[in-house]
């Protein structure tokens, strides 16, 4: 068996056994939110896939969200400003706000925004299931309070604001029981899907999310070739700055 086969093999016998913790499907389970929880491992991989398909430059045109788990402006500032102060010492807003496309650092952002989720929805009552905290990152969490409150057949339009749907045009002619059942869908992921987001993460190295993704077509050995790379790095990051400086200001989430 070749060592690609070797890992891929892993990798599936791994996600099998996240996706068999506990009983019935992750999206009904209670959130155990504990750093080296598998099943919030698991959730945090299918919220990122259910975002971004895991691009993690993916700029939603029609709100500020960016990044693999697009995080709007307000939210993204919000908590990493209450949790992360020290990370980001001395930075401008705008280079927090780029911190979005970092995979592993906003990973970190969205498992610590999970818990503020999951702290509201117990304040209100309401059952803490990672299929519920899928609810409140899509919609927000005052809109999940209002969607889990009320009756099956409610039209979304009347539960949360008309910029958020206007958004998200799936959401259009939605009932609450639509918005639930999608949000529930968003993290049941097919197999596929999750052996990719596995894979992914076992080939990149930690930290390594944020930085532009560019296909070599020379060869890297060739100063010349290292030097081109670096060049077109740079101009990345300079129009992914530029686009960031210049787009649509914070709405509700989504």
């Amino acid at each position: 068996m070749s060592g690609f086969a070797a890992v891929f093999l892993m990798l599936s016998c791994a996600a099998a056994a996240a996706e068999n913790t506990g009983t019935g499907s992750i999206a009904e389970r209670s959130a155990d939110l504990a750093q080296a929880s598998a099943d919030f491992g698991v959730y945090l991989d299918r919220l990122m896939m259910a975002e971004s398909d895991g691009r993690d430059f993916l700029k939603n045109p029609r709100s500020s969200a960016l990044g693999p788990f697009q995080f709007i402006k307000g939210t993204f500032l919000y908590v990493v400003r209450r949790r992360f102060q020290s990370r980001i010492g001395g930075m401008s807003e705008s280079e927090v706000l780029a911190l979005r496309t970092n995979r592993a650092f906003a990973r970190e952002v969205m498992a610590e925004y999970s818990r503020e989720l999951a702290s509201h929805l117990g304040r209100h009552g309401l059952e803490t299931t990672y299929g519920n905290l899928r609810l409140a990152y899509l919609i927000g969490p005052s809109g999940a309070t209002s969607v889990l409150s009320a009756e099956a057949d409610t039209p979304l339009n009347q539960l949360i604001s008309a910029e958020a749907i206007a958004a998200n045009p799936f959401m259009a002619g939605m009932t609450a029981r639509d918005i639930i059942r999608r949000a529930h869908n968003d993290i049941a992921m097919d197999r596929s899907k999750r052996l990719a987001v596995a894979g992914r993460r076992q080939a990149a190295p930690e930290g390594s999310g944020g930085e532009p993704k560019i296909r070599i077509r020379c060869n890297p050995s060739r100063p010349s070739c290292r030097r081109w790379v670096a060049l077109r790095k740079k101009k990345l990051r300079r129009e992914i700055a530029a686009k960031e400086a210049g787009g649509p200001g914070g709405n509700a989430r989504r």
